[in-house]
Formats: structure tokens, C-alpha cells, sequence
């Protein structure tokens, strides 16, 4: 398979075992670099998903739904694609900083991405697989999403008591909650936020 890349026949030839399950993982090893070099994204794209449908570890399936992502997102001008494939490193890695950082990015132009970006951080924070440090945080974010972007006061509430579960003496939760009960009204709910300020400023 050691052809020049240049040759039609040859990348012809190639691309023909890209469906060929016993070949196809071969070809696109070789593929990749010719696509990357003639700048041909599209089937770049068409490759990792090939190399990430065999890969079973879960950094180098990261890495690979990464650069789908930034491809999808820089070079092919595709928002819904590139927040499908940060969706995905998401789902393999909730702790991962880049794949978080984009999907807030991105939910902001995407189709209904802000009810999206909460149901992928609600999935992770309900699975009992994180640890505390990072339900506090995808807490947080979920709540602020609610209050903010989607307008249910009722789910920002659960959320920001959420982290305060985590993280009792959290101000970010407690000023938030704070301003909603006023705003509401909700003064036996204010009350219980004043008695725990009280408890934490009187342990």
C-alpha cells in the first residue's frame, strides 16, 4: 500500500478499502497523512471516524473525537457536526477542559444548543460516575443555564442545591439563590438560605 499519493489510481485504490472491513483501518493510516497534506477535510473527517469506530481506549478515542471536532469547527465551517463530535468527547471524558469549553462555545449558534449542552451535563452529573469536584462544577454550569438561557427557575433551584451538596458553603450558590427567592418571593426558601450562611459563618 506503499503508493505515491499524488497518483489518482493509487489514492483511487486506497479509498476503495476504506469499505473493506479487513483493510479499511490500514488504508486510512495511510490516507490520513495524504489528506492532511492536500488539505482534503472532508475525507480527514471520514478517516478518524473509521480509525475511532476500532479504537477501544478511551484518551485516544478523546484525541480522535477532538480533532473531528476541530475539523468539523475550523475547517469545514460545520457548528452542528463539530457540537455532535465534542458531544461525543464529552461523553467519553466529562473532566475534559477543551471538549467543555467548545460545547459552551458552540451551543450558543447551534440549533437549541443551550437545551443540549444541559442535557449532556444533567446525563453526566445523574450518572453517579463523577467525582464531587466536577458535579460542583457541571452543576453550576447546568444551573446558570436554566436561569439564564432557558428560563426554568425550578431546575436552576435543584442545581444550584446540587453543588450545594457538594460543596456547602458554596457563595456562588447561596448569592444565587439568594436574588431568585427575593426576586420571587420565596421568603421561607430565603430564610433557609440566611440560617445557612448563619451556620457557616458560626460552625
Amino acid at each position: 500500500l506503499d503508493l505515491d499519493p499524488a497518483h489518482a489510481g493509487a489514492r483511487t485504490a486506497l479509498e476503495r478499502r476504506l469499505t473493506d472491513d479487513k483493510h479499511k483501518l490500514a488504508a486510512a493510516g495511510i490516507l490520513e497523512p495524504i489528506y492532511e497534506t492536500l488539505a482534503e477535510w472532508a475525507p480527514l473527517v471520514g478517516v478518524h471516524e473509521i480509525q475511532l469506530a476500532a479504537e477501544t481506549d478511551s484518551l485516544r478515542r478523546t484525541a480522535l473525537l477532538g480533532k473531528i471536532g476541530e475539523l468539523h469547527k475550523r475547517r469545514l465551517g460545520d457548528a452542528e457536526k463539530a457540537f455532535d463530535a465534542y458531544a461525543r468527547s464529552f461523553g467519553e471524558d466529562p473532566s475534559g477542559d477543551a471538549a467543555k469549553r467548545e460545547i459552551e462555545e458552540l451551543a450558543a449558534v447551534v440549533d437549541k444548543g443551550h437545551a443540549r449542552q444541559v442535557a449532556l451535563f444533567e446525563t453526566a452529573v445523574e450518572s453517579g460516575k463523577l467525582d464531587s469536584a466536577l458535579v460542583h462544577e457541571l452543576s453550576l454550569k447546568i444551573a446558570a443555564l436554566h436561569e439564564e438561557r432557558l428560563s426554568n427557575t425550578d431546575k436552576a433551584v435543584t442545581y444550584f442545591k446540587r453543588a450545594l451538596e457538594v460543596q456547602p458553603d458554596d457563595e456562588t450558590s447561596l448569592s444565587a439563590l439568594e436574588n431568585i427567592f427575593t426576586r420571587d418571593g420565596k421568603y421561607p426558601q430565603l430564610l433557609e438560605v440566611y440560617r445557612r450562611r448563619v451556620d457557616i459563618a458560626d460552625p
